[in-house]
């Protein structure tokens, strides 16, 4: 995969990201604050626990942290 598809592909999943949430709070009694920071969304629930989700565009990989750990995509 180019850098490039790597880019478009990356950004369509955090775009996914931005809207699933919109669609939660939206839908439901749910309150996900999500903000998002050039590659990086930072989502934080009710209970202040929170999700980060960033780009590493060297790898041309996508890292989730949380609580239970980090992973890579």
């Amino acid at each position: 995969m180019t850098d490039l598809e790597y880019q478009d592909h990356a950004e369509q999943a955090l775009n996914a990201v931005e809207r699933a949430c919109d669609r939660i709070n939206d839908e439901t009694d749910a309150d996900i604050d999500n903000q998002r920071t050039g590659g990086m969304i930072t989502l934080t629930f009710a209970n202040r626990s929170q999700i980060i989700i960033n780009l590493q565009k060297p790898l041309q990989e996508i890292w989730m942290a949380a609580k239970a750990g980090g992973f890579h995509y």
